[in-house]
């Protein structure tokens, strides 16, 4: 419900508004990067509920702007912040 409500509070102000998303929507089962295109097919709750989030965030603010994120490093070794 967060990324909604925070998209309709910028619709209503004429903010732009980036939201960040998760490869997680996806079932995993792609050999190559997922086109924004591609049909989403959460395998947990995680990605189910990251998937909620989008759709809400495109009701409320069609134009924002969703960043879907695969696997973050850090130079600490492997790093899913």
């Amino acid at each position: 419900m967060g990324p909604g409500t925070l998209a309709q509070a910028c619709a209503r102000e004429g903010i732009r508004f980036i939201h960040v998303s998760t490869d997680f929507v996806f079932d995993g089962s792609a050999s190559t990067p997922y086109p924004p295109e591609a049909p989403t097919a959460p395998l947990g709750e995680y990605g189910r509920s990251k998937l909620a989030g989008e759709v809400a965030v495109r009701e409320a603010l069609p134009e924002a702007l969703i960043l879907r994120t695969g696997w973050v490093y850090s130079s600490f070794g492997n790093n899913f912040v």
